[in-house]
């Protein structure tokens, strides 16, 4: 058997290796990609997200290595097919620069976005115990223009 192959024999995910075809485990795949979509991971802050990839690539990994910027590289062993996996990490995130008095959050932003995608979105904020939110926006009726005039009028 090929050392890329021996490799992954240990793996949970593999549920074995015929000629050089790999069989992943579909169960355990899927729960694994359950943990990384739960992840709360905003910019700069992709260590949660980097603990899962290194508890799944260690234990197959001949040598696994972060970087001070976050990025994560494993090496598998052997001379077998290469692959790259690359993906971003970090997900659109907010910091609260002010709470208003009936308990409304004012945000910065973490990242770049289209700001108009976020309206009634869901949102998790990190406190001292996660509360959950929905994104929302001043009526256009409410908003007034540079001249203090209704910008929906």
């Amino acid at each position: 058997m090929a050392q890329w192959k021996e490799s992954l024999e240990p793996h949970p995910h593999v549920a074995g290796i015929d000629d050089d075809l790999l069989w992943i485990d579909q169960v355990a795949f899927a729960a694994t990609l359950q943990r990384l979509c739960a992840a709360s991971c905003a910019p700069r802050r992709e260590s949660d997200v980097i603990q899962i990839v290194r508890d799944e690539m260690e234990p197959i990994a001949e040598e696994f290595a972060t970087d001070p910027l976050g990025g994560a590289v494993a090496r598998l062993a052997g001379d077998g097919p290469r692959l790259l996996l690359a993906a971003h990490a970090d997900e659109i995130a907010f910091i609260v620069s002010h709470i208003e008095k009936g308990g409304f959050l004012r945000v910065l932003t973490l990242g770049g976005f289209d700001p108009k995608t976020l309206t009634a979105q869901r949102v998790l904020v990190h406190g001292r115990e996660d509360l959950l939110g929905v994104m929302g926006a001043k009526p256009v009726h409410l908003m007034t223009d540079d001249f203090g005039e209704g910008a929906g009028r």
